[in-house]
């Protein structure tokens, strides 16, 4: 951020020399007084005029905002003088939920905060918002927002800008002031994939194979240790126009972890496989991802329990009944609070004709044992049914 606003800053280059030696190949790094002195210089001659100026409502604004994986940045500027001035910087940190938002989302809500925190300025005004992401654009053009993304737009309907786009690269101070929170530790689990821990034997290969040939692999490459396969998905890419295609690459074992966090959590919100997929697609890849996610989708439970069926009805139809018990209607509820004799699930048989009600207590709900009540209970007693229905 300092080497953006060097021209505002004289003998910048010999004020930073300390500094800039540390980066010079085969330096070794030592922080000692020198290298104190210039920071603490630098950092002061960064507060004041003329990098730090005062607002003049004469001029527009202008708000850069970025979004790193664990914080906020944005910067408030003005163009005086064909010079651009800094009113006002600011940054915060990102709680655990918005760490879960995808990247579009967390941009979105960079732009959204800053918005706010600089309301008093931009209020009634005409201003530029310049990110280095589409964000905006992509929420502008959401159709049929619901929820978190239709409150950010309600919300922003109210100022007057305009959206501007700036490559990550030139968009450097509110990089900056995004990452100052960055920690070392990353909260998920797999942020920290490494092939020194990954006992999976075909990504070991796999690595092996990248790292010792890499023309070979061309959808593939190594980064920080850890291997990204190339998935340029088109219906990602057409409601981002910057995604990176870029994947991490995850072994087996990694797999089921992403899908529950992605799925169950409570900023997941147990989406449907489509939007689950998109999720964890914008991040993740491996082969089977598509099937594994409707796979895991289709058997979540609490989706089953408590997800409103929206598929209209079919046509009603005539079953005769011609006698008592020849139709049994099944159903199993649970699971409940185990009992003292170790029971945690109700079998329900209902006679269709006579309406009469059989509830039996059972341990497991699975086919063995609802097949052994039903012979038992049903069969035995009252004699084959025509048709049974669950």
């Amino acid at each position: 951020m300092a080497s953006w606003y060097r021209k505002f800053l004289k003998n910048f280059a010999t004020i930073a020399e300390p500094l800039t030696r540390l980066t010079r190949k085969g330096q070794k790094f030592t922080w000692a007084e020198d290298q104190q002195n210039s920071f603490e210089k630098i950092r002061g001659m960064l507060a004041t005029a003329p990098v730090l100026n005062q607002p003049s409502f004469e001029h527009e604004f202008v708000i850069q905002t970025d979004a790193s994986d664990t914080g906020l940045g944005a910067v408030l500027t003005q163009t005086i003088d064909n010079t651009e001035r800094v009113m006002f910087r600011a940054s915060r940190t990102m709680n655990a939920a918005e760490r879960n938002y995808s990247v579009t989302e967390r941009e979105c809500l960079a732009v959204l905060w800053a918005v706010q925190k600089f309301r008093p300025y931009v209020e009634g005004y005409h201003f530029k918002v310049i990110s280095d992401h589409s964000s905006l654009k992509w929420l502008h053009n959401l159709k049929n927002p619901t929820g978190r993304l239709a409150r950010w737009a309600l919300e922003l309907q109210q100022y007057d800008y305009e959206i501007l786009h700036r490559k990550g690269s030139q968009n450097v101070v509110a990089d900056a002031l995004s990452r100052l929170h960055e920690e070392d530790n990353e909260s998920c689990e797999i942020a920290s994939l490494s092939i020194e821990d990954e006992k999976d034997a075909w990504y070991r290969k796999l690595f092996a194979e990248v790292q010792r040939e890499p023309q070979k692999f061309p959808w593939h490459k190594i980064v920080g240790n850890r291997l990204y396969h190339y998935r340029p998905d088109a219906s990602i890419e057409d409601l981002i126009e910057d995604q990176d295609a870029w994947k991490l690459l995850v072994p087996k074992h990694k797999r089921r972890e992403i899908l529950r966090e992605n799925h169950e959590e409570p900023t997941a919100g147990h989406f449907g496989r489509h939007k689950t997929y998109e999720r964890i697609a914008l991040r993740y890849y491996w082969p089977s991802l598509h099937r594994d996610v409707t796979q895991y989708v289709k058997a979540c439970q609490i989706c089953q329990q408590c997800k409103v069926q929206l598929l209209p009805a079919g046509l009603m139809g005539r079953r005769p009944f011609t006698r008592p018990w020849s139709v049994v209607a099944g159903d199993v509820m649970g699971p409940f609070p185990r009992t003292a004799r170790g029971n945690e699930y109700i079998l329900v048989f209902v006679d269709e004709f006579t309406r009469w009600v059989e509830v039996i207590p059972i341990r497991k709900a699975n086919a063995q044992t609802i097949r052994r009540e039903l012979n038992e209970r049903i069969f035995l007693r009252f004699g084959s049914a025509r048709y049974i229905q669950f």
